[in-house]
């Protein structure tokens, strides 16, 4: 498939995000402090970045490698508008400047039900006209989704190098995801799709206060195969309300 193509600036550091001034400024700016301290604590340095070329790059390098699997086409440049103002991923590098750790975030802009999206598989591709394969699907009974509405970023992309597991990358960069989304675009909802295999790390104990279905309630069909996925959501107050606890946090509680 034709690569779709993608514009990208200078990866920005998080401890320097910008954060806007106003009542929240105070609890983003120690929230971001103390997850940008938390990552060097554990010798990564995260960065936002808006190159999907380089995700791609990482993903399909660590594919062969097997440690990750291919990423969903909602993070993927090939099936994907993805630019600046609706997406970027998470730059976790180690000492030598190698990618360690990554968690991609999109935005969705308020087109119907979260549900819906999924099941028409817009969530998935933007433009499923152009970009859906012949024969792949998507069904989803999740009463949460399929109610949910409004301006939305799916997070998904989340993947940490071997040599780096056991560290709690991951929560810390899903907490920075948060963070940046709501910098970025103050979003009526975060939310993901999660494996069977993978809700243990979903725990509220790692990850905060979310919604996550109690069974699998969507079934997506691709040609690599069929995943039973789990509804994932953040509301404001409960991603605002766990960067609280980030923000008065500290050591390594912080994330």
């Amino acid at each position: 498939m034709e690569m779709i193509m993608t514009h990208c600036f200078t990866p920005t550091s998080l401890a320097t995000l910008e954060i806007p001034s106003g009542p929240l400024a105070g609890l983003l700016v120690a929230a971001r402090d103390r997850l940008a301290a938390s990552a060097a604590e554990r010798g990564v340095h995260i960065a936002i970045s808006t190159d999907f070329d380089e995700l791609l790059e990482v993903n399909l390098r660590e594919t062969s490698a097997g440690t990750w699997y291919p990423m969903l086409p909602a993070s993927d440049p090939r099936f994907r508008r993805l630019v600046p103002t609706n997406s970027f991923w998470l730059r976790g590098c180690g000492p030598t400047g190698e990618v360690v750790s990554v968690q991609a975030a999109v935005l969705e802009e308020d087109e119907g039900s979260i549900g819906q999206r999924l099941i028409d598989l817009s969530a998935f591709y933007g433009d499923r006209a152009t970009y859906a394969p012949t024969g792949e699907w998507c069904s989803c009974l999740s009463p949460t989704a399929l109610s949910t509405t409004g301006r939305s970023v799916f997070s998904q992309g989340g993947w940490t190098h071997p040599d780096y597991r056991g560290l709690r990358l991951f929560p810390l960069f899903h907490r920075v995801a948060r963070l940046v989304s709501w910098v970025r675009w103050e979003p009526d909802v975060l939310w993901g799709v999660i494996q069977a295999n993978a809700v243990d790390a979903w725990k509220e104990s790692h990850m905060g206060p979310r919604h996550l279905d109690e069974v699998p309630t969507i079934t997506y069909q691709r040609a690599a195969g069929r995943h039973e996925l789990r509804f994932l959501r953040f509301t404001p107050a409960q991603m605002l309300g766990d960067l609280a606890v980030v923000a008065s946090a500290t050591g390594r509680a912080a994330a």
